[in-house]
């Protein structure tokens, strides 16, 4: 009797709804006010799900779903063609609730040809220029919803997003996906989020695709729910789905693994081979990173819209795009930029010389909330003052040739260029600049010496002291048709070797020869992903590393591959650490995927086993008597044997963990920047010979030039910086301007970051910078000799080869100035 009583009191206490239908009704709502009246239509064979089960509306548009004890809202899968204000609504403990859906029609939905917006991580609950980039360009592009992935960060920023970033204020759809950190202390993880965005799991269409939001796993707090419910939702989900149909699922992290497309759980599984998945789309990682799987499933990581990534990733939201056949399509829009025009060839800072009667003209520009389609030129020679067009070689570059017509000026001749951009939305941007020409073409003649690593050489304290002048003079310019990152040029053979970044489409992502002395494109291997950082050359071939762990060996001549070496690495994050040659073995890799390579075959020497992978690490290894100097970013330095593979001694302390900027090797020790740290270690013991807290920030990519007296080194915030070698005392400062876009880890409050390793030619210091400037400095005192803009982000570290100064930046180009 005691054991009935207790059940019926059990009973008693469970909500009544628990086993109570949920009924209602979806309709189209003609004058808005939510109400099913007279001349509404209702509307039928539209999903339903209580967060388990999915239902079709009756021709009536009347639903019936039986329930589950885990349910807590009941929601629509909003189809193409609608609208509606909240296409949830949270379950109320009354019976005889009625769960009405009341939606508008909307044109941007239905079209069979949209676009939408992907943002993450953006942690934040303060605004700021990224929210007004995302809203305008979602406006001019008539985005059809904006989704965000997750990592909205804690109870602020949660409500930040809910009161700024919506769909009245971004005058579009916005959705979000639940991120670990977006799993909050409460009654259980999910509570706040819930509270302020609904369903953490939920689908809706657009034209002609099946969009899927499913939840992070776990995070800060437990969640209520667990994967195995999650994927029995989504398998009611899909069989609703017409077979062909193209699906995009959503997520805060990537939750397939390499070998097969089968989403897991501890008691479940769907595979989504069997569907047609088109993108998994995600975030978590910070980083701009793209793979191909192997049924053409493309995943997808975006970097924060807001901040530098975690691996110096730029500051990015993506756009995909699906056309009338259903083919899709990614753009990366880099934030911050606002009409960004710059004359790069020919400009006030040098005298400009046609080549066989036709003057190179070379224009860089960019503007985050509407794309450049169109650039033209005109040039005071005539008096007519026609414009010319222009041809775009990448997103940031224009080019053209103009016929100089002869004259009987005396040369040099004054003249003025003037260009102008249009953008997508219509706008027209412009800037003109006054030049010298001269008739005289600049010959190179020879490229006498190599340069086959970063900074020269394998210790990166290569110190040449050839002929010079303060001003520089462009031989040539070559666009090679992509975005140029951490990738510096190594010049041998009279041939000066490059790669490219493709993060979004993987159609142009490779490896580049050009001739030294005339700029013409020589040859391209096209690789399978993005080549981010340091390439090296030895044994007559150019090594390179792509963001998936492959090696590949390519024969400097002709650009066949030799070949190619699958690194042992971690299916995340991407591999960007940058390799290191001592001429006869290639250091590539991270983690358990470290190891060195024969540069003749390929063959393995030995593969590191001591410590695994960490975050994307955007340094450079070292090279210094036979010790091997990588590291982990968040976990630690680590030096190798480098002939044996042993771990000689690892440092995580004193902020060593974040490895951000490469060592220089010099005598006996190695010489590094970390956080706000500059250290001098001894290379085979580890020990801490000479160190100095700063007050500057060491988080960017750049490694120590070592000169006399001085170490010079670019940093996170504060430009370029000089310290006394033996005091570790500063002893100047060159400001630069603030970066166009934002790399260094979380930074995005006008930093002025130098992301590359300065180099110097007897007393004067060579540097890029991300304001997208090249900087001529006195190397006693740091002012400025001489500089000029190239227009786009700066972050390959330059090289020389004689009076020859190579440097490439983020447009594309590569420059070739006469010193």
């Amino acid at each position: 009797m005691k054991l009935i009583y207790n059940v019926f009191i059990f009973l008693f206490l469970i909500p009544v709804y628990l086993f109570a239908d949920f009924k209602g009704q979806v309709f189209l709502d003609s004058n808005g006010n939510g109400l099913f009246d007279k001349g509404d239509k209702a509307l039928s064979g539209i999903m339903v799900s209580d967060g388990l089960n999915v239902t079709i509306t009756k021709a009536d548009g009347s639903f019936v779903l039986q329930g589950n004890a885990k349910a807590r809202f009941i929601s629509i899968t909003r189809p193409s063609g609608y609208k509606i204000n909240k296409s949830y609504i949270p379950i109320q403990e009354q019976y005889d609730v009625s769960y009405n859906f009341a939606m508008q029609a909307c044109d941007i939905s239905k079209n069979k040809s949209f676009s939408f917006i992907h943002i993450t991580d953006t942690e934040s609950s303060v605004g700021g220029k990224w929210v007004s980039n995302l809203r305008d360009y979602a406006r001019n592009e008539k985005s059809a919803f904006i989704m965000h992935t997750g990592d909205i960060c804690y109870d602020e920023g949660l409500k930040f997003h809910s009161d700024s970033i919506n769909t009245s204020t971004m005058g579009t759809s916005v959705h979000y996906g639940i991120g670990n950190h977006d799993l909050l202390k409460g009654r259980y993880g999910e509570e706040s989020f819930e509270k302020l965005f609904g369903p953490a799991w939920y689908s809706f269409d657009v034209g002609d695709v099946h969009f899927v939001v499913t939840p992070m796993p776990s995070g800060d707090h437990a969640p209520s729910y667990n994967m195995d419910h999650v994927i029995d939702w989504l398998k009611n989900d899909l069989a609703n789905i017409p077979k062909g149909k193209a699906i995009v699922l959503f997520n805060h992290d990537l939750l397939l693994n390499d070998s097969d497309l089968i989403l897991r759980s501890k008691g479940n599984q769907i595979d989504l081979s069997e569907y047609n998945v088109k993108a998994w789309v995600y975030g978590h990682w910070h980083i701009n990173h793209i793979k191909k799987h192997h049924n053409g499933l493309l995943s997808v990581c975006s970097s924060p819209p807001d901040k530098g990534g975690i691996d110096h990733s730029p500051s990015t939201f993506r756009v995909f795009r699906f056309n009338k056949q259903g083919v899709m399509s990614i753009e990366n829009r880099y934030t911050y930029i606002d009409k960004l025009i710059t004359c790069v060839y020919p400009n006030d800072r040098e005298m400009a010389s046609s080549k066989n009667e036709y003057l190179p003209i070379s224009a860089n520009a960019y503007n985050t909330t509407s794309a450049i389609v169109k650039m033209d030129y005109t040039l005071d020679q005539t008096s007519t003052k026609k414009w010319h067009k222009m041809s775009q070689n990448s997103e940031w570059n224009w080019t053209a040739k103009h016929k100089m017509s002869p004259t009987n000026t005396e040369y040099p001749q004054s003249m003025e260029l003037k260009v102008r951009a249009q953008t997508a939305s219509g706008k027209i941007i412009e800037t003109k600049t006054a030049f010298n020409y001269s008739n005289q073409q600049i010959v190179v003649n020879n490229t006498s010496g190599e340069w086959l690593n970063l900074r020269g050489n394998a210790a990166h304290d290569s110190l040449p002291n050839n002929k010079a002048t303060t001003n520089l003079q462009h031989a040539w310019i070559t666009n090679i048709g992509a975005p140029i990152f951490m990738t510096s040029p190594i010049i041998a053979d009279n041939k000066v070797f490059i790669a490219s970044i493709d993060d979004a489409q993987l159609d142009k992502c490779g490896v580049y020869a050009i001739d030294a002395l005339s700029g013409n494109l020589l040859w391209q291997y096209k690789t399978l992903n993005s080549i981010k950082n340091t390439i090296v050359y030895a044994k007559g071939k150019v090594f390179a590393t792509d963001t998936q762990g492959r090696v590949y060996a390519i024969d400097a001549q002709n650009g066949s591959l030799v070949w190619i070496y699958q690194l042992a690495v971690a299916k995340l994050p991407a591999i960007i650490e940058g390799m290191v040659t001592d001429g006869e073995l290639i250091f590539a890799g991270s983690g358990h995927g470290l190891c060195a390579l024969k540069a003749d075959d390929g063959t393995v020497l030995w593969t590191n086993t001591e410590w695994k992978q960490q975050e994307g690490t955007s340094s450079t290894m070292t090279l210094g008597d036979g010790v091997l100097l990588t590291g982990a970013h968040w976990g630690a330095l680590y030096a190798h044997d480098a002939y044996t593979g042993k771990l000689l001694w690892k440092r995580s302390d004193l902020g060593l963990r974040f490895r951000d900027g490469s060592a220089t090797y010099r005598d006996g020790r190695f010489y590094i920047a970390s956080a706000k740290h500059l250290f001098v270690i001894a290379s085979h013991s580890g020990d801490i010979e000479h160190m100095r807290l700063s007050e500057y920030e060491f988080n960017s990519a750049s490694s120590p030039l070592l000169f006399e007296n001085k170490w010079i080194t670019g940093t996170s915030k504060n430009g370029i910086l000089a310290f006394d070698q033996k005091s570790l005392s500063p002893i100047w400062k060159h400001h630069t301007l603030p970066a166009l876009f934002y790399t260094v880890p979380y930074s995005k409050n006008n930093e002025q970051s130098v992301e590359v390793s300065p180099v110097i030619n007897g007393s004067y210091v060579y540097s890029g910078a991300s304001d997208g400037w090249l900087y001529v400095l006195d190397v006693d005192s740091g002012n400025v000799l001489w500089k000029t803009n190239l227009g786009a982000p700066i972050f390959s570290s330059v090289a020389l080869c004689g009076r020859l100064l190579i440097v490439a930046d983020f447009s594309g180009n590569v420059h070739a100035f006469m010193m």
